[in-house]
């Protein structure tokens, strides 16, 4: 029988191991975002060309999240930070070819709007989008002012919307207001 030797991990091979672990490569979560975009109805058409001027910058810029479910990715939002000129475009909507962001537009100047918000496993039953934003208002955009559109799925519509620099601050206390009232 040939046994196999038992080598402990070198100090250098566990701290990259852990490195690893810690920090995902740019690779890596491209693939995630890939995936969930793959996994929305709503994006699923998108070419392989849309994910430079979608997803690539926002990676590129650190100016995005992906949320998680354990490890498992189940949502991704996505977020400028425009001078007048790029609020003007996001305002017309960057599905349009002419209006889409480049790389530098993407981080151009302080006014925040979230561009994409992502979140294929949401329902009625899980209320998943809800939890993603309050995530996000409490989490990576809490103590900022962004905008967003939303859109009228029956009429295509969309509107501008602003969330305060305290909406996260505010649902926290309403929570906890809410929580002292079933005590």
């Amino acid at each position: 029988m040939v046994q196999k030797s038992k080598r402990r991990p070198t100090q250098a091979s566990s701290k990259r191991q852990a490195q690893d672990e810690v920090t995902p490569t740019v690779s890596h979560l491209f693939g995630e975002m890939t995936w969930l975009l793959s996994q929305s109805q709503l994006h699923r058409s998108l070419t392989i060309g849309d994910l430079e001027w979608l997803v690539m910058p926002a990676l590129l810029h650190e100016q995005f999240y992906l949320f998680r479910d354990a490890d498992r990715p189940v949502a991704l939002a996505t977020w400028a930070k425009c001078d007048e000129p790029t609020v003007s475009k996001l305002e017309r909507g960057v599905i349009d070819p002419e209006n889409r962001l480049n790389l530098e537009e993407w981080k151009s100047g302080d006014s925040i709007w979230l561009v994409d918000l992502v979140t294929p496993f949401a329902n009625d039953e899980n209320k998943h989008r809800e939890l993603v934003f309050a995530d996000l208002i409490s989490g990576p955009l809490s103590g900022v002012q962004f905008h967003f559109h939303q859109l009228d799925v029956t009429t295509g519509n969309r509107t501008s919307v602003t969330v305060a620099a305290d909406a996260g601050e505010k649902l926290r206390e309403t929570i906890e207001a809410e929580i002292k009232k079933a005590e």
